[in-house]
């Protein structure tokens, strides 16, 4: 109790500070306003310093980031869907560091995309009526051929795997970047369910702590987690539960419950193509360039320009339109406070983000 006490009696001494020192260096209308956004800020999302040091950084930082926030919104600042979230205390420099991950590489990329399916086995095509099912009708994954793509009209406007149980809760991968383990996951717990009728949830520290020769929180890439799940199956995460750091490998082959069968890789920038695979095939492990992403608060995401050097990886979990806006529906792993309940929706039909760099349908045994 002293100490919580001590806590509370430095904070209010640091804001009673600052708010004097600003005071005295006569803050224009507009450092007014951002002081009290920020302060809204620390009471919204907790935040709390414990130096006077500590709290006028991360002022600066938070003052720099909204700024830029309201920069990369239209020119009529309508885009209500920038603005502050639960990351804007944090340097962009800290954010690509902590939350995304350095490991893709354009060679690495290429390489996949030009395999195509990789693994031996047919790829299971899942329509709307199988999945209602809970069954699967046979087929093979769909041809690499980008006017092999079904009419606009074929395709239904929106279209939702969250719907038929296809995708699990949103979880957080903290301050290890190991977003490239957390996307594929979601494929291959959407295969899982698909193939099985039961949603289940696999571990994405396995893939972390296992998938060798990188720095898994810093480094690792889709593509060596889905070499290493050819030959591994992977455990349920209530036998190998996600603790936020690489750790040594503790994979119990007994315990495996799950294993790819094959992979493919999309290698087209067609988004029309990639709808119809996510609708066919089901979720997509997908990677983005997610920088501007610590500013998104919810909507469709539709900057009017955004970096395609692509550094995260997430899922591509169904499609849709508003006011005549086609958009992607995207599960990410920042937890359910941010954006849409830990979903985001961006514009498709543009390449946003680089998202369609690298997309991958998975198979399992």
């Amino acid at each position: 109790m002293i100490k919580a006490s001590v806590f509370l009696f430095l904070s209010i001494t640091i804001i009673g500070i600052f708010s004097q020192n600003a005071s005295n260096a006569n803050k224009t209308i507009e450092d007014e306003r951002i002081y009290a956004k920020f302060q809204k800020f620390m009471r919204n999302f907790g935040k709390n310093y414990t130096s006077i040091e500590q709290f006028e950084k991360k002022y600066e930082v938070f003052r720099d980031n909204y700024k830029n926030a309201l920069s990369l919104r239209d020119p009529e600042g309508k885009d209500k869907n920038i603005g502050v979230t639960e990351f804007m205390d944090l340097s962009p420099e800290e954010f690509v560091g902590s939350y995304l991950s350095s490991g893709y590489k354009k060679e690495d990329i290429e390489e996949v995309n030009q395999k195509g399916i990789y693994g031996k086995g047919e790829m299971i095509v899942n329509n709307k009526e199988a999945v209602r099912r809970k069954n699967t009708t046979g087929g093979r994954f769909l041809e690499d051929n980008t006017d092999a793509v079904v009419a606009q009209e074929e395709l239904p406007t929106h279209f939702d795997w969250r719907s038929y149980g296809a995708v699990s809760k949103v979880k957080n991968q903290h301050s290890c970047g190991g977003c490239w383990a957390f996307s594929i996951i979601a494929a291959v717990e959407g295969q899982y369910y698909l193939k099985y009728g039961k949603l289940k949830t696999f571990s994405e520290q396995q893939l972390i702590d296992c998938v060798g020769g990188v720095n898994s929180c810093v480094g690792g890439t889709i593509q060596n987690g889905l070499n290493y799940l050819i030959k591994h199956k992977v455990e349920r995460s209530t036998n190998y539960p996600y603790r936020s750091n690489k750790r040594y490998c503790m994979h119990q082959p007994v315990l495996g419950a799950a294993k790819l069968k094959n992979w493919y890789a999309a290698g087209t920038d067609n988004e029309d193509y990639i709808a119809e695979l996510l609708y066919k095939t089901g979720p997509l492990s997908i990677i983005i360039n997610a920088s501007m992403l610590q500013y998104y608060k919810g909507g469709i995401f539709n900057p009017s320009y955004c970096s395609t050097t692509v550094n995260h990886g997430v899922a591509i979990v169904g499609f849709g339109e508003q006011n005549g806006v086609k958009y992607w529906i995207v599960k990410n792993t920042w937890g359910t406070t941010w954006g849409e309940g830990g979903f985001f929706r961006i514009a498709r039909g543009r390449n946003l983000c680089g998202l369609t760099t690298q997309v991958i349908a998975v198979s399992i045994k």
